[in-house]
């Protein structure tokens, strides 16, 4: 049997940043470690018991996801029986409890201030925001850890009728300590009685990348009115919605489009299962959030492979934000909820903009209650972005790389694009919108070579295994180690070459490796893996025992003496994938 011993695979990355809108910073801080063969039985509590052995301190459970080949655990640190907010400690595994990783964002304190603050400090903040009630969705006691001092304190969620909503940890006088706007910015369920085919309008994905037009000429919104040239792009397709009450309505089991912002515009119903609006109607929007929407649902859980997955009804309001240019996904809401201005151009019309949004909706779905710390947020925009992109290129190749190749690249905004050459730490500008480019563009890189779908599949995996406050670097350890999963590392060499010109690896990753008191020396990993040279195994040791070859799943499959204190191994004796030596109770991780 494998050994159970603590394995670094790759290194160990720090990152820290300053928390956003906030009055206080929570100091995020956050240390990644990559492991392999230690195993841990797959519960909560053996997990929690395992975190706490680890660490040193205790913790509850705050969510747990499952994947098609993996689990991750989000641990929140505890103190006297209550949560400390934004400590956290993720553990990543597989279905057999093998740790993949962990994200270690605990605190460190060394007194304790303050009471708990009352609950009439609640409505007296709430009622100080003035302009529109504020209404309390959530309270709850905890601590707040800020220069070394553990802060008793109550953390609050609240929204207002125009769908904002905030998270606010007050302490015991009601001061704003943090404030954080929970909506994830583009800058009650129904149950269905039938779910039957229709056909509407669409544009499939914009009219200008369907006609090969850049924007311009009359090729313009025009303030939303019909033009020959853009009611030319208008596709019909089928789209699946419901009927009820005599009527077809826009609404299946992955999207229903409801009204639930300013401006008030009803939902559009049919007596016909045909839904064939112009741009200039207010439907249309309705039909193409809930046409790509539901195919893209589709799509991740039938050919990706992933079920769990938003796996729930999303409410769409395809008019909302009061008329701004501005789109945003809401967790918080239940369900959760995607919002779309008509400002500019109505950012619905734009598949780029739905399918953006709908990103936010994975990632958080993936790894809920992570999206904290400037990297991690910026990771989130980059993935919609990506997703965007890779929606589009497989309808067409023209303009992929602009993102919102209709709602921007215009004289409302200037878009974003996803090809660009921006290299990895030193073309940071600290701005998660600005710096967006460098994960999308290098994932357009690796689109290229390994194709949409396993591109799309490895960034839903690696996103499983997302945590607080990680840095851009530990994103791509974590890509890597999701081709491993589901692939055996067979895209290793495309991914890390993409990886390390944008700076967001070493040059060595996957081949030095850390061994137990250095008693063995790996030579000549590189040329094994890429089928020029024999892996060598030198051991320092003077007492040898003999190495042995499993697979990665943990099977048997060759033994080898040492001769001379050294081994040799062919890289034709194995196929590509990956593989695990044991040298007495060391582990090495070798890629062929």
């Amino acid at each position: 049997m494998m050994s159970k011993r603590w394995f670094i695979l790759f290194t160990i990355i720090s990152f820290s940043a300053i928390g956003q809108n906030s009055k206080l910073s929570p100091e995020f801080y956050c240390e990644a470690q990559f492991h392999q063969l230690e195993q841990v039985e797959p519960k909560i509590e053996t997990i929690i018991e395992w975190a706490k052995k680890r660490t040193g301190k205790t913790f509850r459970i705050k969510n747990e996801i499952k994947g098609p080949l993996s689990l991750h655990y989000l641990l929140e640190e505890t103190y006297q029986g209550l949560p400390i907010f934004f400590s956290t400690f993720k553990v990543n595994t597989t279905k057999k409890g093998q740790i993949l990783s962990t994200f270690n964002s605990t605190r460190t304190f060394e007194s304790t201030q303050g009471d708990f603050p009352p609950h009439t400090a609640i409505s007296e903040f709430l009622n100080s925001l003035g302009n529109f009630p504020w209404k309390l969705i959530e309270e709850e006691n905890g601590y707040f850890v800020h220069n070394s001092e553990l802060i008793r304190c109550k953390r609050i969620q609240h929204t207002d009728e125009n769908n904002q909503y905030r998270e606010t940890i007050l302490d015991q006088e009601g001061q704003v300590l943090y404030s954080n706007d929970l909506l994830v910015y583009f800058q009650e369920s129904v149950k269905l009685e039938i779910d039957t085919p229709c056909t509407g309008n669409i544009y499939f994905p914009d009219p200008l990348t369907s006609s090969g037009n850049s924007y311009g000429g009359p090729w313009v919104d025009n303030s939303n009115n019909n033009s020959i040239e853009l009611s030319s792009q208008l596709v019909s397709k089928q789209v699946t919605c419901s009927f009820s009450n005599d009527s077809f309505r826009l609404q299946n089991s992955a999207v229903v489009i409801m009204d639930v912002s300013s401006p008030s515009i009803r939902p559009s119903v049919s007596s016909t299962p045909s839904f064939l609006y112009s741009r200039d109607q207010s439907g249309f929007e309705e039909v193409n959030a809930l046409y790509h929407l539901t195919h893209f649902n589709s799509y991740i859980h039938n050919e990706l492979g992933f079920p769990n997955i938003c796996n729930y009804q999303i409410v769409v309001d395809a008019h909302a934000m009061n008329g701004a240019d501005n789109s945003n996904f809401n967790p918080a809401s239940s369900p959760p909820r995607l919002s779309f201005g008509d400002g500019g151009v109505d950012d619905a019309e734009d598949a780029d903009v739905i399918i953006h949004e709908y990103g936010h909706a994975i990632s958080y779905s993936a790894a809920p209650n992570t999206n904290s710390g400037l990297e991690r947020t910026t990771l989130d925009e980059a993935g919609g972005d990506y997703f965007a992109s890779s929606y589009s290129r497989r309808i067409s190749e023209n303009q992929w790389y602009n993102v919102y190749t209709w709602d921007g690249h215009n004289e409302f905004w200037t878009g974003r694009i996803s090809n660009s050459t921006d290299h990895y730490p030193e073309d940071l500008v600290n701005n998660k919108y600005n710096d967006a480019d460098i994960w999308s563009s290098v994932l357009m890189e690796i689109w290229e070579d390994l194709g949409f779908q396993i591109t799309d599949q490895l960034l839903i995996q690696a996103n499983l295994s997302y945590s607080p406050n990680m840095s851009m670097p530990n994103a791509a350890m974590l890509y890597l180690q999701a081709d491993e999963l589901l692939y055996g590392s067979a895209h290793f060499q495309s991914i890390r070459d993409h990886m390390v010109a944008r700076g967001l690896l070493p040059e060595d990753v996957g081949i030095e490796n850390l061994v137990e008191e250095n008693s063995l020396r790996v030579i000549g990993s590189l040329e094994f893996y890429q089928g020029t040279g024999n892996l060598i195994l030198v051991s320092t040791k003077n007492s040898i025992q003999p190495i042995q070859l499993f697979s990665i799943e943990g099977k048997l499959l060759h033994t080898f003496e040492f001769r001379n204190k050294q081994v040799e191994l062919s890289p034709s004796l194995l196929s590509p994938g990956t593989y695990i030596l044991v040298a007495g109770d060391t582990p090495i991780r070798i890629i062929r």
